[in-house]
């Protein structure tokens, strides 16, 4: 049987090192065993296990679906994909409202239709969304359930004006308060500590429910992923790991 370390999987199967490891820590793919040197080793059972990882991914399933999937039987697994397919038909129609509010849009810039307030406003939310969709949606859904994050975006879009206002008002405040707050090199000072208050009420104004696990996992994220980290770096240098230890020591 074939046998592969890390480096000869990542370059077979096209994935990173970084991400096989990922797999390993999170139990999603195991390595058959360890050698005498240490080194990962897998068998042609991790590789088809890994394709089948690779196939859902594909059909934008997170990775604790993709677990539930590989490890329940088939009308658990029916069920699961049943799920996440009636997900992809909402998120579906969703894209074609925002299409047709785009296509919109561009015939009022030529000069061939006219928007009301409205639906600028509808406009600008869901442009929004697509601009967070595109900078974090990959990475949220590797950590969070699909169905959360349809009712987070459905949460936003009902929005009204004055709440929308409300919301964007706060996003600036919490700029603010993370420059000075910084200031201290404390992540539990009192400036931090109106932060993270000011924060997860931003945060609680789009999350359809709210948990302190899932706040916390959002605060990893900001560490962890690149294009959030640069949000809160490039408000002031260091950004995102403040706020990362100011959550964390507001939950101990």
């Amino acid at each position: 049987m074939s046998e592969y370390t890390i480096s000869e999987l990542a370059k077979l199967s096209n994935v990173t090192t970084r991400t096989l490891r990922y797999y390993d820590q999170i139990d999603l793919l195991n390595p058959n065993y360890q050698n005498a040197s240490g080194f990962r080793i897998y068998t042609q059972v991790e590789v088809n296990k890994l394709q089948e990882i690779l196939f859902y991914r594909e059909m934008n399933i997170n990775l604790s679906e993709i677990k539930l999937l590989l490890e329940n039987d088939e009308p658990t697994r029916l069920l699961i994909l049943q799920k996440h397919c009636q997900s992809l038909i909402d998120e579906r129609k969703h894209m074609d409202n925002m299409i047709q509010t785009i296509e919109k849009t561009i015939k009022t810039y030529k000069g061939e239709e006219k928007m009301t307030n409205t639906e600028r406003f509808e406009h600008l939310k869901a442009t929004a969304i697509q601009q967070n969709e595109e900078l974090y949606g990959e990475k949220m859904r590797e950590d969070y359930d699909a169905d959360m994050i349809k009712k987070s975006n459905q949460k936003f879009l009902s929005m009204n004006e004055a709440q929308y206002q409300s919301f964007k008002k706060l996003e600036e405040d919490i700029k603010d308060l993370l420059i000075q707050a910084i200031k201290s090199n404390d992540p539990s000072s009192p400036d931090a500590v109106t932060l993270v208050k000011n924060h997860e009420q931003w945060i609680r104004m789009t999350w359809h429910s709210f948990s302190p696990e899932a706040y916390l996992g959002l605060a990893d994220l900001y560490i962890d992923s690149p294009d959030f980290k640069a949000y809160y770096d490039k408000i002031v240098p260091n950004g995102a790991q403040f706020l990362h230890d100011a959550i964390h020591a507001a939950y101990k």
